[in-house]
């Protein structure tokens, strides 16, 4: 019986790697990120090119709502569940859900990129 060398181990090894490192994987990822993007421009659209910004009364010193991007969430506000309404940390700034869909895929996109990365350096280390 022969034996398979480790190059062509090595080869559908790199070749499935690759493929959802590369190929799948970050399609699907960077499709999510889009999606994010298309909530936050929707809501936006909606709202004459602002993003309304929930801000409550105990998050009044930390939350700034003074720039031509961003306005306060009013009752006249189209589309409040996709504006900014959701605080992570005491400091932290106020989320949409276009943005927290953005930031997980943008985060696994970047892990599913360095995993490629380090197997590709410890192969060609080994």
């Amino acid at each position: 019986m022969k034996r398979v060398s480790g190059g062509l181990i090595r080869f559908v090894m790199y070749g499935i790697v690759f493929y959802l490192a590369l190929g799948i994987i970050p399609a699907i990822l960077i499709s999510i990120m889009f999606f994010g993007g298309l909530l936050n421009w929707i809501v936006m659209r909606a709202n004459n090119g602002q993003m309304p910004v929930l801000v409550k009364l105990e998050w009044v010193g930390s939350v700034q709502v003074n720039d031509a991007e961003h306005c306060l969430l009013t009752p006249e506000s189209r589309l409040p569940f996709l504006a900014d309404r959701f605080r992570f940390t005491k400091r932290g700034g106020v989320y949409s859900v276009g943005d927290i869909i953005l930031r997980i895929a943008s985060e696994l996109l970047t892990i599913c990129l360095a995993l490629f990365i380090a197997l590709w350096c410890l192969d060609a280390w080994l």
